[in-house]
């Protein structure tokens, strides 16, 4: 079944490519994040996995998502797929973004969303951030990816 091949195959390759060492490398550098895994992970298909065939993913489903996390959790990965891949990328795929999409799901691309606002207490939907003639009014609070990110997406 190819959610086990998958599974297996990310294990795998978490097991034996990151370690401690690699994790305080990322940890310590000026981004938080090594460009190595992100480009290895794409390679493997695990960012396509975050999304449907329609958007130029393989996969998109719940069971997709699920398996890629409960693998990225059991090796104690410090990487920015929820924020930059599976989140970012999937505002851009409802935008019709697929050009981008491409390229993030190719490893070219990492993003960062700057959605959450310091007194939204965790609603979604209170977003008070404007822009008027491309001018931007208003804060957004911790914007995870946003140093290592080619494109910031703001809401």
């Amino acid at each position: 079944d190819e959610h086990q091949m998958l599974q297996d195959s990310l294990r795998r390759f978490l097991k034996y490519s990151c370690n401690s060492k690699t994790r305080n490398e990322a940890l310590s550098s000026e981004t938080g994040v090594t460009s190595d895994l992100w480009h290895a992970m794409a390679e493997m298909g695990v960012i396509g996995a975050f999304f449907t065939e329609e958007q130029g993913g393989f996969g998109g489903t719940g069971a997709d998502i699920a398996l890629i996390f409960e693998e990225l959790g059991r090796a104690n990965i410090v990487s920015p797929f929820l924020d930059s891949a599976l989140l970012s990328g999937r505002v851009l795929a409802a935008a019709c973004e697929l050009d981008r999409v491409a390229d993030l799901i190719g490893g070219d691309l990492q993003l960062a969303l700057a959605h959450g606002e310091p007194t939204s207490r965790y609603d979604l939907n209170y977003v008070r951030t404007t822009s008027v003639n491309g001018i931007l009014n208003g804060r957004k609070a911790v914007v995870v990816n946003a140093l290592a990110s080619d494109v910031l997406i703001v809401s």
